[in-house]
């Protein structure tokens, strides 16, 4: 690996191989070459590639670092190659080898890997994920029943949005005989003051828009965070073969 255009910070990070790191680092400092960098050292020093997960916040972040990480790989030869092909003495055909590896390691955002440990467990699909249209259409029904009225609508909308996200990303929004909404308690000091209408209000477009999803089978995309966390905690063989497979998280 070519070190020189590294400074000790970054080195430090690239060349760590077990347990947690925290690296603290501002835009434009070299965090995604570092990531990249850090997966072709893992990998150089035995890792298996299937045992490697990156997430990020976005596709877009998501695809920019899988992309860098393939055009690093697939453009230089390193000991990463010669490790594996060492490995696999049957198959020595390089471009197969470094396919491998680049498809194997793991991209992409929280939903989406949270979305596939999901499917695998058959809890649910891709065919009843709401769109942020229908979600916002279904918000709009709800206020409108409500005759709460405005004069940014459009706004409001997605300041309600964003406050229930907020409520079911905190784990507050729990189901009470068969009612769903905003209740807060237990172990989670959770303090919420909505911004967008009161607290009674927000609850009750809340509690409708569960019931709405409800009816039409539908999940959004703050539920596969809360079903996925769920899964994890409950089902005692999911959380121990996923530890296992993916025991190297890289987040950024």
């Amino acid at each position: 690996m070519n070190e020189t255009k590294f400074n000790a910070a970054q080195l430090e990070a690239v060349n760590h191989m077990n347990g947690p790191m925290l690296v603290l680092a501002g835009p434009g400092s070299g965090k995604t070459t570092v990531i990249t960098q850090r997966i072709r050292s893992l990998l150089e020093a035995g890792v298996a590639a299937g045992n490697i997960l990156v997430v990020t916040f976005s596709r877009a972040a998501a695809e920019e670092m899988r992309k860098r990480f393939e055009k690093m790989v697939c453009g230089n030869e390193c000991a990463v190659w010669r490790h594996i092909r060492e490995q696999n003495q049957k198959n020595d055909c390089r471009s197969d080898i470094r396919n491998n590896a680049v498809h194997n390691v793991t991209f992409g955002t929280f939903h989406s890997i949270f979305f596939k440990i999901l499917k695998y467990a058959n809890v649910c699909n891709g065919s009843n994920l709401i769109s942020e249209s229908e979600k916002r259409s279904y918000m709009l029904r709800i206020i409108y029943d409500m005759k709460i009225y405005t004069t940014d609508m459009s706004d409001f909308v997605e300041n309600v949005i964003s406050e229930i996200s907020r409520i079911k990303n905190n784990h507050v929004c729990r189901e009470k005989n068969g009612d769903i909404g905003f209740n807060p308690g237990g172990d989670n000091n959770f303090e919420f003051n909505p911004g967008a209408c009161s607290m009674e209000e927000l609850n009750i477009i809340l509690k409708q828009y569960e019931s709405m999803k409800r009816a039409y089978k539908k999940i959004d995309y703050d539920d596969i965070l809360s079903m996925c966390y769920e899964l994890l905690q409950n089902d005692k063989k999911m959380l121990p073969m996923w530890r296992g497979k993916y025991r190297y998280i890289l987040v950024n």
